[in-house]
């Protein structure tokens, strides 16, 4: 038993790691899709760029 901490009701030391574990997760997963997009969507962005001053 000893070296075991003892739990008090309502507190969950890993729950808040846990959570800032899933934030980071969440952050790098949609910055990865960000990436993918702008990757996918740079040549049409770039067209356009280039094709807005002849229309207009």
């Amino acid at each position: 038993m000893n070296g075991v901490p003892i739990r008090r009701p309502g507190f969950d030391p890993d729950r808040q790691l846990r959570l800032d574990e899933k934030k980071k997760a969440n952050i790098l997963s949609t910055s990865t899709q960000y990436l993918s997009l702008s990757k996918n969507y740079f040549p049409l962005f770039k067209k356009i760029l280039i094709l807005l001053p002849i229309i207009c």
